[in-house]
């Protein structure tokens, strides 16, 4: 007798095409499909610390923490040995879930910028979600700050050459929310003998409910935003969530910023530049009473500098950098 319920194999069949579904297509970036499977599309590569030929700039890996396995690339400048350089301690973009302290455009980039300012580099290895979700970016990366001002020194190329009062907060995009939220902290955790002198966002990753001044009120596109944010964080509460979304009730006042200057860099054509130009208003409202600075790139994209770094644009910016790091 003929029937129409599926056979076994036609129904093996459509159980894995269902495992193969997609639930969030980042083009170029990242797959996640809806059995759960992550694919990273971008961002795997590393390279090795070493030598760099070019500016001379030397590079070292360091364990931090055994028991979490978070470590730091080092990166030092050829400087006198006498000489004292600021401190750098750097935190990788891409959405909490690419990238690494590795990857050949942060490597290119902070020896480029160690080379320029100089100064000495602590560049955080984070684990990344969503095998290790949010908070586990902001923990590991405070735990390499505090490895920072450890006492004694933690490495002898701090105890040689880092200058702990002129120690700076650094990230781009999601790597600026880390900043962000770590000066933050410090303000507060004044008992871990932390002082930041100042703290560099560029095209921070900040979102919110709310479309801020000529940001998309597509609804499509602010879903797929907000998917990518609890991809990275399951416990959160929505996109209006404080580590997302710094102007909410819930979030710390921005006026608890523990560094004296602050400077934020936004680019035109990025999707979250209203969010940074925000972030740079709301510091100045809020009674902080540090020095703001605030910069935008016309005609350029999101972190533009790290995939077009020979260009005039990625030079401009460099040169930013470096004048708000030698700034006395």
């Amino acid at each position: 007798m003929a029937s129409d319920a599926p056979s076994d194999s036609a129904a093996g069949t459509v159980a894995a095409e269902k495992e193969e579904e997609i639930e969030i297509d980042a083009p170029g970036f990242f797959r996640l499909y809806k059995n759960g499977r992550f694919v990273r599309l971008i961002g795997t590569e590393r390279m090795s610390a070493s030598l760099d030929p070019s500016t001379g700039v030397d590079s070292k890996d360091v364990l931090v923490d055994p028991s979490s396995g978070v470590s730091v690339r080092l990166y030092l400048p050829p400087v006198s040995p006498t000489r004292k350089l600021p401190v750098l301690v750097y935190f990788h973009g891409g959405a909490f879930c690419l990238e690494s302290a590795a990857s050949p455009i942060y490597h290119r980039h902070l020896n480029t910028l160690a080379s320029r300012t100089p100064l000495l580099v602590v560049s955080v290895d984070y684990r990344l979600a969503p095998e290790h979700p949010l908070p586990t970016a902001y923990e590991d990366s405070w735990t390499a700050l505090r490895w920072v001002f450890s006492s004694p020194f933690p490495d002898q190329w701090i105890a040689d050459y880092g200058d702990l009062t002129r120690v700076f907060l650094a990230g781009d995009s999601a790597g600026a929310n880390i900043a962000h939220h770590l000066a933050l902290r410090g303000r507060k955790e004044t008992e871990a003998g932390i002082a930041i002198k100042g703290v560099l966002l560029i095209h921070p990753y900040f979102w919110g409910t709310d479309p801020i001044g000529s940001e998309s009120a597509d609804p499509t596109f602010r879903s797929h935003i907000n998917k990518i944010w609890q991809l990275t964080c399951p416990d959160t509460t929505g996109p209006d969530d404080p580590r997302l979304n710094p102007f909410t009730d819930e979030a710390k006042s921005l006026k608890e910023l523990g560094c004296d200057r602050l400077l934020v860099t936004i680019a035109e054509k990025d999707l979250m530049r209203n969010r940074g130009r925000a972030y740079y208003d709301k510091v100045k409202e809020s009674g902080w009473t540090g020095e703001a600075e605030l910069h935008e790139m016309p005609d350029a994209e999101h972190v533009f500098h790290l995939f077009h770094p020979d260009t005039e644009k990625a030079d401009e910016q460099i040169r930013l950098f470096v004048d708000f790091f030698n700034k006395e």
